[in-house]
């Protein structure tokens, strides 16, 4: 009977027991007690001391019979390729196994990374918005009042007022587009900005740092919220998001920017309003301030001409006075009887005007610090108002399908607007001789071809939802419109 190796099946050279009863190839079984310390057919352990070389006569293997004709040496190389074809298969099921695992791997790693990045996105925004509220801590007082405006804010208004009525004399309007190039315009251009899962544009304001807004250019970025939450940054010219504000965890209702820093403040459903600072390089946006003034949502924003603060209004009867530079509220005006829809500065700075509920449009002297006698401009909600840049106009629009014009200097109404469908935004532009109106479904401009009267320019369709917001592009070159069909149109 021959020796037979455990390991390799063939007669050994030189052939060893093991102390488990098997015969091994010495170097074979060498090598495998090296690398797993085992006997490799019963699996006990196994040592270098526990083999024992066998002692047996040395001869030659005599050739196989069947190799001795060619139809032997066939058959042999023939299932030597068989052997070699089995062998290459299990190699390629075990090659395919090895795959599938460095596939799942490769997934499982992918996937553990996405969430890794979305838990430190997560734990920055934790940490801003510590860093934020311990800001705000640090420069709050220990007794919770608000200082009001000071004497020197009122005599930099002041200052101001004088100045702005001075260069409003001096302003030329020559190069503001015509009313015969406005009936020409169509709807050149939509952008989708937003979300698709969450639909609609709540508001639009121009970038009012980085172009004059009486010289017609198209190279000109805005600001959007919508109902998804976000503030997208968008450049016009090369159509393209540049920026997403990401704090707001409810829509955002309105949004306004700064003209002398690269500054964006936003208001919510969330309660909230955030002032944004923006990199100029990166072109990216961080809160700098959470103002959390309003007990509900928040109606609308406005910067005042003198860029040191601003005014919000919330669904609580309350509006507010803001600074920039702390994000502390100087004054709150309280005590109202309805909820404001739209608050917006006089062009001079020196009284803040508010749409109610009930049709009233009230007006706050920021000198007295007192209210005006309200406004009776609609018989149902006025949903906005808007102050020509002349400084004597007062537009306001509410739900009972008017649009009235108002004139500050003898505090009445020289013409009314009806419209067919209930109008929810207006706005001048900044020459005061353009009105737009969006209502349902549709965009309108009326002209001031005489200093007491609007005659309607153009209608413009296309939007098939509530048009939200409306803003006139520089020099009256171009209109934008945002709508909860989830486009922001450019008319041009």
């Amino acid at each position: 009977m021959a020796l037979i190796c455990a390991i390799s099946g063939i007669v050994p050279e030189n052939p060893v027991l093991s102390r488990t009863g098997y015969v091994f190839e010495k170097h074979l079984i060498e090598n495998y007690i090296r690398d797993s310390a085992s006997c490799p057919v019963s699996g006990e352990p196994l040592t270098i001391d526990d083999i024992t070389p066998i002692n047996v006569n040395k001869l030659t293997k005599p050739r196989s019979i069947s190799a001795t004709s060619i139809p032997g040496i066939l058959s042999m190389l023939q299932s030597e390729w068989d052997a070699l074809a089995l062998e290459t298969f299990n190699l390629r099921t075990h090659v395919e196994a090895v795959r599938n695992q460095l596939s799942h791997c490769l997934y499982q790693h992918d996937a553990a990374t996405r969430v890794i990045s979305r838990l430190i996105k997560q734990r920055d925004k934790a940490l801003q918005e510590v860093e934020l509220l311990q800001k705000q801590l640090s420069n709050s007082t220990l007794i919770d009042n608000e200082p009001g405006l000071d004497d020197d804010a009122i005599d930099r208004i002041g200052c101001l007022a004088a100045d702005l009525m001075a260069q409003r004399k001096k302003r030329s309007h020559e190069k503001f587009i015509s009313a015969n190039t406005i009936k020409k315009w169509t709807n050149t251009r939509q952008f989708r900005t937003h979300s698709s899962t969450q639909p609609g544009i709540l508001c639009i304001s121009l970038d009012k740092f980085h172009y004059d807004p009486f010289i017609p250019t198209k190279n000109s970025y805005v600001y959007t919220g919508g109902n998804d939450g976000i503030v997208v940054y968008f450049d016009l010219e090369q159509e393209k998001s540049i920026s997403k504000l990401l704090g707001h965890t409810k829509p955002v209702n309105c949004v306004d920017s700064h003209q002398q820093q690269s500054i964006c403040i936003s208001g919510s459903d969330d309660k909230t309003i955030r002032i944004w600072k923006g990199d100029d390089e990166s072109g990216e946006f961080k809160t700098i301030y959470l103002v959390r003034k309003h007990k509900s949502s928040i109606t609308s924003v406005n910067i005042h001409p003198i860029q040191d603060f601003f005014a919000s209004s919330g669904k609580d009867k309350c509006c507010a006075i803001h600074d920039i530079d702390s994000g502390l509220t100087i004054q709150s005006i309280g005590d109202l009887s309805n909820d404001i829809n739209k608050v917006e500065f006089h062009p001079d700075g020196l009284i803040l005007a508010g749409a109610d509920d009930e049709g009233f449009i009230v007006i706050w002297d920021l000198r007295s610090r007192k209210f005006k006698e309200p406004i009776k401009a609609h018989d149902a909600k006025c949903t906005s108002i808007a102050f020509s840049e002349n400084g004597y106009y007062l537009a306001s629009c509410g739900h009972d399908y008017t649009v009235a014009l108002w004139d500050l200097r003898k505090s009445a109404s020289f013409q009314k607007l009806e419209l067919k469908t209930q109008p929810s935004k207006i706005v001048f532009d900044y020459s005061g001789n353009y009105l737009s109106v969006a209502t349902n479904e549709e965009v309108q401009v009326y002209n001031f071809a005489s200093k007491a009267n609007a005659t309607l320019v153009a209608t413009m369709h296309g939007h098939s939802d509530i048009v939200t917001d409306i803003t006139f592009g520089p020099g009256a070159g171009y209109l934008l419109s945002t709508c909860l069909d989830k486009t922001m149109r450019l008319w041009e």
